[in-house]
């Protein structure tokens, strides 16, 4: 019981079976404490302010206790919730808010982000959070102490475990495990970690997964460890009887979670996960006095636990840290509503940081130079004023600096001053040391006009054009697969230039994307002027394959025919199955179809004027026109419907690149290995960026008449 004559006295309960626990995870002397006995404490762990407050739920069952710990902490206790907050602060403009949530709570997340956003409302921010809170009043009690008790000087290594190359990031004195480690070594490491342990992996509320050179490592809630290879209620374990890190043996004193549901302690389905199976209430009964997570399903990122890492190298505590982790996910477009968590007192000091090095800024007229002496696993600078970041994040920052494919550069907004923070994290050959490594300056300058991120779009219309001649049966071999390859390739760039991840070179990276992108809407075009002179050289008539596909719009517009002249008329067509596609057949009463080509910003014609013919040989010129206003490359290829094969010396195909407003003529020579004596149709074949069109024009092959 809580006596109220005691105000100072916080209690720490536990029976006599959890001793042994107290004495491993919260403190040896303490576990031996008698019945009602006490243990005065010098000095506490964390200093008391004014300005840090301690924050509880009306009636909640945790109130008793957060009204002794505020008293023990010598700090302002409000009892308020969030609709209620506004009026509960008062005039208080609180630095930090040690938190207690409802130990019933089943919607963390939600209550978060009630939470913060009745502080937003009230003081225009959230100030810094921390969360205390157990399965139990008795496990709260524990939490609570864990607060108080003086830090050992030795919790001050650290080890990161994620699922990156180690051999990828510069050495340093902290401990990484990644992907070329073994099971059984990060099991042993992750469980003898006695510092700051900084884990990023797939998560789900009562197990995490990270994935190793020869397998996956189990994380795991349960009290049991998975023991014999079962789960919750005596479920199959995913894992198996394989060796997994158990939570609650953790020794680290710091833990931070990078996961999905690492922060969520209850749910509203009671058919669901038990409370003490969470790996959030398991990291917390172990030793770990302090624990970062999520609360909820979160788009989470490596470089997440790297912003902590530098916030805490700035010395920021870690419920100011996880702000930094906030704000790189919103300025890299991966979460808007908040979703890292703190769990511990909100005045706890800043985690000891290795790995990390300072840059050193000088601001000038053309904006800012960050130099680092020597590179270490993350680079970290402060910057004067908002702009820098303001300014990255409307596509107005040019970052450059030396080899630019090695190093990963990020800004933000500081949550905490009038500051941008710039992050760089040096990978590859630059990360690993030696005369290649030394110092790195990058130079951050202004843009008048926003950097172009509007990629994709032709390549986009080259797969729908691809896929549907992968439709036809003439097609259907030479382009298997194809569209699926390039949209494969679309997905990759358009990933690239919507991702805010690495700001270094980023208008030049999205140059060279662009040039990536306009090769690859052409890659097939080559193997379809290809293929469509192939078979030409028998009877082939594609339009046949595709007329049943079509919804025909005829044109009030009269036309003229490119070979003879005459009248003739043109029909546009919409493909029933893919909207996108839309071609326009011109037809001549004498010369037949002389166009069926895609609409686009291409013109292909047969010079009527410059063709001769025999029965052994076709000469003349056709004319590409480029009405676009950006370059185009463009297949040609002319062949003589039914006319076999042609002779060695024959010119029937080339490529060209027209400029935007430009005309190119190609000069053909086609020599039939066999005389040609009938009435046969002249193409000229044209692919650009997947889109395919023809022009053709009429020649009657009279006997005997020999070039």
């Amino acid at each position: 019981m809580l006596q109220a004559d005691e105000p100072d006295v916080l209690p720490l309960w536990f029976t006599d079976a959890e001793r042994g626990w107290i004495a491993r995870t919260v403190d040896p002397e303490l576990a031996e404490l008698a019945p009602l006995g006490e243990r005065a404490l010098a000095r506490l762990a964390i200093a008391p302010g004014s300005a840090d407050i301690v924050l509880v739920a009306p009636r909640a069952p945790e109130l008793p206790l957060a009204r002794r710990y505020a008293a023990v902490a010598a700090r302002p206790l409000v009892i308020a919730d969030a609709a209620t907050l506004g009026v509960a602060l008062g005039g208080r403009r609180p630095r930090s808010v040690t938190w207690f949530p409802s130990l019933d709570e089943t919607d963390l997340a939600g209550s978060l982000v009630a939470l913060r956003g009745a502080f937003a409302a009230r003081l225009g921010h959230a100030p810094a959070l921390g969360a205390l809170t157990a399965e139990t009043v008795a496990q709260l009690t524990w939490l609570l102490v864990k607060q108080l008790l003086p830090r050992d000087p030795r919790e001050a290594t650290l080890t990161f475990a994620s699922t990156s190359e180690t051999s990828e990031r510069p050495s340093s004195s902290l401990a990484v495990l990644g992907t070329d480690h073994k099971v059984a070594e990060v099991v042993r490491r992750l469980h003898g970690a006695a510092g700051t342990l900084l884990i990023n992996s797939h998560s789900r509320p009562h197990c995490g997964i990270l994935r190793v050179a020869d397998g996956p490592v189990g994380l795991c809630g349960l009290a049991s460890g998975g023991a014999g290879g079962r789960c919750i209620d005596g479920s199959a374990c995913y894992f198996g009887e394989a060796p997994r890190v158990v939570m609650q043996d953790l020794r680290a004193p710091r833990v931070l979670f990078n996961g999905c549901s690492t922060a969520n302690i209850g749910g509203r389905r009671a058919d669901y996960l038990p409370r003490a199976a969470m790996v959030s209430h398991a990291a917390l009964r172990s030793q770990a006095r302090e624990l970062v997570g999520n609360v909820r399903l979160v788009l989470s990122d490596e470089v997440d636990l790297d912003w902590f890492l530098a916030g805490s190298a700035l010395g920021y505590p870690p419920a100011q840290g996880v702000e930094l982790i906030e704000a790189a996910r919103r300025a890299s477009g991966r979460e808007v509503l908040a979703s890292a968590l703190y769990f511990g007192d909100a005045a706890n000091p800043a985690w000891p940081a290795e790995g990390v090095s300072q840059g050193e800024v000088v601001i000038d007229d053309d904006g800012a130079a960050v130099r680092w002496a020597s590179l270490d696993r993350v680079l970290v600078a402060r910057v004067d004023g908002r702009r820098w970041a303001e300014l990255a994040a409307a596509d107005r920052l040019h970052v450059s600096g030396e080899r630019p494919s090695h190093v990963i550069v990020a800004v933000i907004p500081d949550p905490w001053g009038d500051r941008s923070l710039v992050l760089a994290l040096p990978r590859g050959e630059h990360a690993r040391g030696g005369e290649r490594a030394g110092a790195l300056t990058l130079r951050l300058r202004p843009l008048a006009e926003p950097i172009d991120r509007a990629l994709g779009e032709t390549l986009e219309r080259a797969v729908e054009h691809v896929r549907w001649l992968e439709a036809l049966p003439s097609f259907a071999t030479v382009l298997a697969g194809a569209s699926r390859r390039l949209e494969a390739e679309l997905v990759q760039l358009r990933r690239i230039a919507s991702s805010r991840m690495n700001l270094l070179m980023l208008r030049e990276l999205l140059d060279q994307v662009w040039l990536d992108e306009v090769r690859a809407a052409c890659r097939f075009d080559d193997a379809i002027i290809d293929e469509a002179l192939v078979r030409s050289r028998q009877s082939w008539d594609v339009v046949v394959e595709y007329a049943h596909r079509l919804h025909a719009v005829p044109s009030a517009t009269a036309s003229t025919c490119d070979g003879c002249g005459s009248f003739a008329t043109a029909v546009d067509y919409t493909d029933h199955a893919s909207v996108g596609i839309e071609r326009t057949i011109t037809g001549c009463g004498h010369c037949g179809v002389v166009a069926d080509m895609p609409v686009c910003a291409l013109r292909v014609r047969i010079l009527s004027d410059d063709l001769t013919y025999a029965a052994d040989r076709v000469t003349g010129r056709v004319e590409i026109t480029n009405e676009d206003d950006r370059p185009r490359r463009v297949a040609l290829g002319v062949a003589i419907a039914m006319g076999g094969e042609l002779l060695p010396a024959s010119v029937a195909r080339t490529t060209v690149i027209l400029d935007g407003g430009s005309a190119s003529t190609f000069a053909f020579q086609l020599l039939p290995a066999a005389p040609l004596t009938q009435f046969l149709a002249l193409r000229a074949f044209l692919a650009s960026e997947g889109a395919f069109g023809v022009a053709a024009t009429s020649i009657l092959f009279r006997p005997n008449r020999i070039a």
